[in-house]
Order: C-alpha cells, then sequence, then structure tokens
C-alpha cells in the first residue's frame, strides 16, 4: 500500500483490513458488497452470451480540476486514450463500453482498438485489433448513453490485462468518468494512436476515462459477482497498476481455486454515497446500471 492521506488512514483501519488478508474477506461484506441472487440451475439454451469481465463505474465529473494524481483533464482534441484493465475471466471474443451517460454532447470517436498490454502504454502487437461500432470504424456516442463495441476475436486468458485505444479527433469533453482508477492511463500528442504498439505520452493519470466495461463471450456455467460500494471497495490507497483492490484478491482466489468461469465485476466508486450524491452518483439511483444490467449474475 502506498499514499497514506487522511482519507485512507480513516478508511482503512475502522474495517480493520490489511492487505495480506484482503484475500481471505468473506464476499458479503455489509454494504461493501453485493452478489445478487440468481437461479443456480442449467443456463437457457438462449442464455446471454456474453459477461462482464471488468467494469468501472461511470460517473460525472465532480470538479473542474480533480486532485493529484488523477489530474483527469477536461478536454481532449486529436489525441488518442490508452487505458489497461486486468480482466477477471476469459473468452475467446471480446467487446468493449465507452461511456457518454454524463456528457451533455457527444462524443465521436475516430478509432477504438483493443490488444493484450504489454506493460506501460505498449501492447502486444500480435494480439492487436481494431473495434468496429455497427461495423464501422468510427462512432458518436449520444449524450447520456453507452456505445458497445462489435465483437472482436481475441482469446484473453483469466486475470490477462486488457488495453483499451480510443482516438478523439474533435475537441471533447471529459464529462463521464471513475476518477479513482488506481491504473495509469495514458493520452497522446496529437494523432490517431490506436493502431501503434507504443507511444510517448503527452500526459497521463490515475483514473479512467470514458471506458466502463470490458465483456468476453460466456462459458454455459458462467456468473458474475458484482461488488458494490464505495472507496474501500474501489481500491482507494492500494499501489497504482498493481491490481491491489481487494476484490482484485478474491478474483485470484476464485482463479486458484478452480473457478474460472466466476467473473468479479467491480463497480465501486470512491466517494459514494447511499442516498445523496457525492463525488459520484448515490448508490440507490445507480443501483440498476451498475448491479442488476450485468449479465449472469449470481
Amino acid at each position: 500500500m502506498t499514499y497514506n492521506n487522511n482519507h485512507c488512514a480513516r478508511k482503512l483501519p475502522r474495517l480493520g483490513l490489511k492487505a495480506p488478508g484482503i484475500a481471505r474477506t468473506s464476499l458479503a461484506i455489509g454494504m461493501l458488497a453485493v452478489a445478487i441472487a440468481a437461479p443456480t440451475g442449467p443456463r437457457a439454451s438462449g442464455a446471454e452470451p456474453w459477461i462482464t469481465t471488468w467494469a468501472a463505474t461511470p460517473a460525472p465529473r465532480w470538479a473542474e480540476e480533480l486532485p493529484a494524481p488523477f489530474n483527469v483533464p477536461e478536454v481532449l482534441g486529436d489525441q488518442t486514450v490508452r487505458q489497461t484493465a486486468r480482466i477477471s475471466v476469459g473468452g475467446d471474443q471480446l467487446r468493449v463500453v465507452i461511456s457518454n451517460e454524463f456528457g451533455t454532447r457527444p462524443v465521436t470517436l475516430g478509432s477504438a482498438s483493443v490488444a493484450v498490454s504489454a506493460g506501460g502504454s505498449a501492447i502486444d502487437p500480435t494480439t492487436l485489433k481494431a473495434l468496429t461500432f455497427g461495423g464501422k470504424s468510427s462512432a458518436v456516442i449520444p449524450p447520456g448513453a453507452p456505445l458497445v463495441s462489435d465483437p472482436v476475436d481475441l482469446p484473453v486468458k483469466p486475470l490477462a490485462s486488457v488495453a483499451v485505444s480510443f482516438y478523439l479527433p474533435k475537441r471533447t469533453g471529459i464529462t463521464s468518468v471513475h476518477w479513482d482508477g488506481v491504473q495509469t492511463g495514458y493520452v497522446s500528442g496529437a494523432g490517431d494512436q490506436t493502431m501503434t504498439t507504443d507511444f510517448k505520452a503527452d500526459s497521463t493519470n490515475k483514473s479512467r476515462l470514458l471506458l466502463s466495461r470490458i465483456l468476453t463471450t460466456a462459458k454455459p456455467d458462467s456468473n458474475a459477482i458484482v461488488f458494490f460500494g464505495d472507496s474501500i471497495t474501489d481500491g482507494a490507497c492500494s499501489t497504482p497498476d498493481t491490481n491491489n483492490r481487494w476484490p482484485d484478491h478474491i478474483a485470484e482466489r476464485l482463479q486458484a481455486e478452480g473457478r474460472p468461469n466466476v467473473a468479479v465485476v467491480n463497480e465501486a466508486y470512491s466517494g459514494d454515497r447511499v442516498l445523496t450524491n457525492g463525488m459520484g452518483t448515490n448508490a440507490l439511483s445507480r443501483f440498476d446500471m451498475s448491479v442488476l444490467s450485468h449479465p449472469r449474475p449470481s
């Protein structure tokens, strides 16, 4: 664990959590995690073939300038954003969700891609795939809406780190964010770098910009556990770029215990409140979007 600010000092000791013991934490800890009950019998033949393997709750930008080390840009234009996410379950295909749910203007995507991360801003070029949206390489996301990519053939293993890149050709306000991402994101200088193996970042930040979900093809017996809460579940104060949130440890434990088809979906949001808006939309109003909308909850 690193930066130990006042917020972290209040949160972690009060619950008695220590990093080495997080993996042993129960899957239901009061209001920090919610597992949605679903039938446990065989899946129907027409069941949804996709499952969420990773998520980051989008929320409105709650401050003009977010504190360091987040440094969320207010506006981007003619730039590429590359973000890395460690998925939970693997599959043969991927879909990516880009969110403009809290935007007031359309967001134009010039192009987008997905690949297995090679660390930092680099990707494995043998896995690089262009994303399409309704068969087209570009798309416009209306205000208040998410955009789901077409399926792309990209076999990925459980706990793989996946890099998603998208190019914003027009001046774009960054209004749908997950500010406490605990993962370095990379923003290029001018130009479309979505199909580039690596690029020198013009800036970096520790937040999720527009990227909200990654889905993969689900095995017949797949299901998902959705975690829902605030900063302690979101991973506040954990070491960036190390996947050291306690739900990350749960994902590792499930894989180690021979449950490769149980997805771990972290929909917590730092600063979230139950009934009133805090640093994001309140828990009650976002429950349907953040929890019930996921396929195959169990």
